[in-house]
C-alpha cells in the first residue's frame, strides 16, 4: 500500500507524550509518530470501538 502520510497538528497532555515516548523506547520503535500510527492501526482493525469511545466507557482523564 502506498504511504500517504500527512503532517497534522493536535494537542495532547504531557503525560500522553510520556506514554508514547516510553512505548517507542521499550519496543524500539523508530519514532513517536510511528508509535502513534501503530496504536491507530490497532484501534482501526482490532479494538472494540464501543469499549473505547462510548460515553459509558470513555476514559479521557482530561476531558
Amino acid at each position: 500500500m502506498p504511504k500517504k502520510r500527512l503532517n497534522i497538528e493536535f494537542e495532547i497532555d504531557s503525560t500522553h507524550l510520556e506514554l508514547i515516548e516510553d512505548i517507542a523506547k521499550e519496543y524500539k520503535i523508530s519514532s513517536n509518530s510511528k508509535a502513534i500510527r501503530i496504536l491507530l492501526d490497532y484501534v482501526a482493525k482490532d479494538a472494540d470501538s464501543f469499549q473505547i469511545f462510548s460515553k459509558e466507557n470513555m476514559r479521557c482523564r482530561f476531558c
